[in-house]
C-alpha cells in the first residue's frame, strides 16, 4: 500500500472455514488524496502476476475500487489436506 497509496488507512481481514481461506486486503484513499501511484512505471507484473499465482493454487484474486474511493483486493484459496509422508501414520 506504500507504492499505491501512501498513507491511507489500510484494513486486513483473514478467514478460513477448513475448506478455503480468504484474505481481504482494503485501503482508503491516500493521505494527500492522490488517485495515481507514487512511481507510475511498473516494475512487477501487479495484478495480472497476483491473479496467476491465485490460479495457479487453485484460487481466485478479485481487485477493483472500494467503496469511498480506496482499493479492495480479496484472495480466496482452497484448503487442501496434506498428503501424508512416507512413513507417516
Amino acid at each position: 500500500m506504500i507504492r499505491h497509496a501512501p498513507g491511507a488507512a489500510t484494513a486486513v481481514m483473514i478467514t478460513g472455514n477448513g475448506a478455503g481461506l480468504r484474505v481481504v486486503v482494503e485501503n482508503a484513499l491516500p493521505a494527500d488524496g492522490r488517485r495515481t501511484p507514487i512511481e507510475p512505471t511498473a516494475t512487477g507484473h501487479g495484478l495480472v502476476g497476483m491473479r496467476e499465482r491465485a490460479a495457479m493454487l487453485g484460487g481466485v484474486l478479485l481487485a477493483g475500487p472500494a467503496p469511498g474511493g480506496g482499493f479492495r483486493v480479496e484472495l480466496t484459496l482452497p484448503l487442501v489436506p496434506a498428503e501424508p509422508k512416507d512413513g507417516d501414520m
